[in-house]
């Protein structure tokens, strides 16, 4: 997988990504189309995710972390 680690704080999660595939990790959360997310903002290694609240912020982390697997 090209994601490396996901973190949660609060509403916000950043996703850590190998060099070159945070817009990657961005199109494929896009994708999942996740139930409370209210948008991200994609860089060259990062991915920052905006939940709506930290309870659905906890449920995006598990998602992905389920994805990875």
């Amino acid at each position: 997988t090209f994601i490396t680690s996901v973190v949660k704080v609060n509403n916000l999660i950043v996703v850590k990504t190998l060099t070159g595939n945070g817009a990657n990790a961005g199109a494929v959360v896009d994708k999942l189309n996740y139930e409370g997310i209210i948008g991200s903002v994609a860089g060259d290694d990062t991915l920052l995710v905006v939940c709506d609240t930290d309870e659905r912020a906890l449920s995006v982390v598990e998602k992905i972390n389920e994805f990875m697997k």
